[in-house]
Formats: structure tokens, sequence, C-alpha cells
């Protein structure tokens, strides 16, 4: 596990923890997930020992739902970048229902356009 620190497309810090399997060392797939500014940071270890990794992002307070859609995006950078990824998957909070910014980032995805 580790914890990554990088700037949002307006420089705005943002930060985070990711955490992979050593023992997996090509064609996993990432789960980015959203938490946000108050929620405690969590790797799911259960899901890195069956050889997906996580990546978890602390939404700064107070975004736009333009500069969140982009944070995401720039998270998932963070997640190609870690060796061996073949796949993204955007992941909502359990409790809830998928938001906009989660939606409209998968859709750029798909779509490739990000």
């Amino acid at each position: 596990m580790i914890e990554f620190r990088v700037k949002a497309h307006d420089e705005t810090p943002l930060w985070g923890l990711a955490g992979r399997s050593t023992f997996h060392r090509a064609g996993y797939a990432a789960r980015v997930r959203l938490r946000g500014p108050a929620a405690e940071l969590s790797i799911d270890e259960g899901l890195v020992a069956a050889g997906t990794a996580d990546v978890v992002l602390q939404s700064p307070a107070g975004r736009r739902l333009e500069d969140r859609v982009l944070d995401l995006l720039r998270v998932t950078e963070v997640a190609r970048d870690m060796d061996g990824v073949a796949e993204i998957q955007i992941q909502s909070p359990r409790e809830l229902a998928p938001e906009d910014d989660l939606l409209i980032a998968r859709q750029l995805i798909a779509t490739g356009l990000a």
C-alpha cells in the first residue's frame, strides 16, 4: 500500500491510497473509489489479495461537479500507471447510488475519451 499525492487540473492537491498484490504481475483490474472529505480511507485487503488493485481518492471539500469528474479521471491515471493494470473500474460507495461525477467519469472512460 502506498499513499499518493497528485495535483488536480486546477492545482488542488489530491491524495489517497493505492494498494495492489505483488503476486499478480499483469492483466489485473484496478478499482478506483471516491470517498468524502471526512471519510476514513482504507484499502480493501481482500480485494487486493484476490488480485485487484484498490485506489481510493479523498475528495476535497467543496469541489464542483466538473472538478470532481476531472479529479476522478486524474486518479484513474494513477491507477493506469501501476504496473500490469489492464482494466479500470470506478466504484461508488456501497451505501449510495452512483453520483453524477462517477457516472460521467465511467462514461468518458467507456467511450475512450479519457
